[in-house]
C-alpha cells in the first residue's frame, strides 16, 4: 500500500499537481487507517478462538495471545511509518526502485566479458529483463556507497554464485570499497569465486585492462563519489614499410603487433617500432550524483556515448539540485555541449519526474544529439581490427 501511495505522490508532485497529491495523500490515509483499524479490531476479538480453533496448548494459550496482540496493536503504527516513509521518498531523493523505473546503473560488454557501475536495488531484474547474464561480469565499478547504487549487491553476488561463476571478480570503489561491501556481505558470506578490491585513491585514475582502460575521476557529490570512462583501445595500423626497413624476419611480425617486445642477438624490437599511432576507439562516459563540474567536461571529452545524471527537468529546481548536489537537464545538456560529445543519455531522474520526454526539446535546443535514459535502453558498437573484431554493448 505505502509503494502504491508513493508511485501516485511522486506522479502528482512531478506534474505540479496539489489537488492531486493532496486527494492522493488523503485517500492513502483513509484506506491505511481503515485498513489497519479492521485488522486491529479483528485480531482483539477474533484471535483468542482463532488459538483455541488451532489446537494451541493450553499452558500456552495466555501467553501466544498476549504475544501477537502487542503486534497487532503495532499494525496502525507500522502502517503509518511505511506511508510516511514512502511519501518522503516520493518527493524527495529515492532510494527504492519505483514500480516504473528501476535505480540507475551500467552494464558494458566486450570480447565476452562484463563490467558494472553501480548496482542498486533491482538491478539484477533490469539484467534479467534485458536478457544479460551477470556471469561474465568480470569487474564492477561503484560511483559511491549511497544504497541507491549499492544495495542490490548481496543479491547480485549470490546470482552470481548460483550462476557457477568462479573467475574473480575485481571491485573499483572510492576508499572504504572492503569494508562497505564486507559488511552487506553477511547476507552472502560464501561464493565460489574471489573477489578482489581496487581501491581508488588519486582525483584521477586508470586501470588497464587487456583492450580496454577504466578511467575514474572524481566529481562534486555530497560524498565521495566518481564518475568513470570505459576505454576501448585500438591500435594503430602495422606499417610494413618499417618492418621491412628493419629486416626483421616475417614470423615475429604478428608478435609485434600483439604488443610483445622481441629479443633477439642483434637487437631488441618493440612494437612501436612498426606501428603506427593509436586509432580512436571506443569511449563511454558515466557520471551520476554530481553538480557540473569542469573535471566532468575534461574527462568526458569526445566521448562516444555520455551518460550523465539529470536528477530535475524543471530549471526551478536548480536550488533543490545544488543543495542535494545533483544536476538539472540543462546543466547536463551544457557539460555535453562542453565536452563535444558524440550522444547524451540523462539518467538517474528524480521519482517525481514522470515524464523526462516534456523537457527534451529544451535539452535539444543546447544540445541536439541527447535521449532520455530508459529500462533497458541499449547501444551496439562494432570496431573491427585485422584478424579481430569487438561487439561491445552498453545497458
Amino acid at each position: 500500500m505505502s509503494a502504491a501511495a508513493a508511485s501516485g505522490a511522486a506522479r502528482a508532485y512531478g506534474a505540479q499537481d496539489e489537488e492531486l497529491l493532496k486527494r492522493t495523500v488523503a485517500g492513502s490515509l483513509v484506506i491505511g487507517l481503515a485498513a489497519s483499524l479492521t485488522i486491529t479490531t479483528a485480531g482483539f476479538f477474533g484471535l483468542r478462538p482463532l488459538l483455541e480453533l488451532l489446537d494451541t496448548p493450553a499452558e500456552i494459550l495466555e501467553d501466544a495471545y498476549r504475544y501477537i496482540i502487542i503486534i497487532d496493536l503495532g499494525v496502525i503504527v507500522m502502517f503509518a511509518y511505511n506511508l510516511c516513509a514512502g511519501l518522503l521518498r516520493a518527493i524527495g531523493n529515492s532510494v527504492m526502485p519505483l514500480p516504473y523505473r528501476w535505480l540507475t546503473s551500467l552494464m558494458a560488454r566486450y570480447n565476452g566479458s562484463a563490467i558494472l557501475i553501480d548496482c542498486g536495488e533491482g538491478t539484477q531484474i533490469a539484467m534479467k529483463e534485458k536478457g544479460w547474464s551477470p556471469k561474465p561480469i568480470d569487474i564492477m565499478c561503484f560511483t559511491h556507497y549511497h544504497a541507491d547504487h549499492i544495495a542490490g549487491l548481496p543479491g547480485m553476488l549470490l546470482t552470481m554464485g548460483n550462476a557457477e561463476k568462479t573467475t574473480p571478480l575485481l571491485m573499483i570503489g572510492p576508499k572504504g570499497l572492503a569494508r562497505v561491501v564486507n559488511a552487506l556481505r553477511v547476507i552472502a558470506p560464501e561464493l565460489p569465486f574471489e573477489i578482489q578490491y581496487q581501491e581508488i585513491t588519486e582525483q584521477e585514475q586508470t586501470f588497464q585492462f587487456d583492450g580496454f582502460r577504466i578511467e575514474a575521476f572524481r566529481v562534486n557529490h555530497n560524498v565521495i563519489c566518481y564518475g568513470y570512462n570505459i576505454v576501448v583501445e585500438r591500435k594503430g595500423k602495422f606499417q610494413l614499410d618499417k618492418a621491412l626497413a628493419l629486416g626483421l624476419d616475417r614470423k615475429y611480425w604478428n608478435r609485434l603487433q600483439k604488443g610483445e617486445t622481441i629479443e633477439l642477438p642483434e637487437g631488441t624490437y618493440t612494437p612501436d617500432m612498426v606501428m603506427g599511432e593509436e586509432r580512436k576507439g571506443i569511449k563511454v562516459t558515466y557520471c551520476t550524483d554530481s553538480r557540473p563540474t569542469d573535471g566532468i567536461v575534461k574527462n568526458a571529452k569526445d566521448a562516444d556515448l555520455f551518460i550523465c545524471e539529470g536528477m530535475y527537468g524543471e530549471d526551478d529546481k536548480l536550488e533543490k539540485a545544488k543543495g542535494y548536489k545533483h544536476m538539472t537537464f540543462r546543466e547536463a545538456a551544457t557539460l555535453a555541449k562542453q565536452a563535444d560529445v558524440g550522444e547524451m543519455w540523462l539518467t538517474h531522474y528524480s521519482p517525481s519526474l514522470i515524464r523526462p520526454d516534456e523537457y527534451m526539446d529544451m535539452v535539444r535546443d543546447i544540445f541536439p544529439k541527447a535521449y532520455p535514459g530508459k529500462d533497458g535502453k541499449t547501444m551496439e558498437n562494432h570496431c573491427f581490427w585485422k584478424k579481430r573484431t569487438g561487439k561491445n554493448s552498453f545497458l
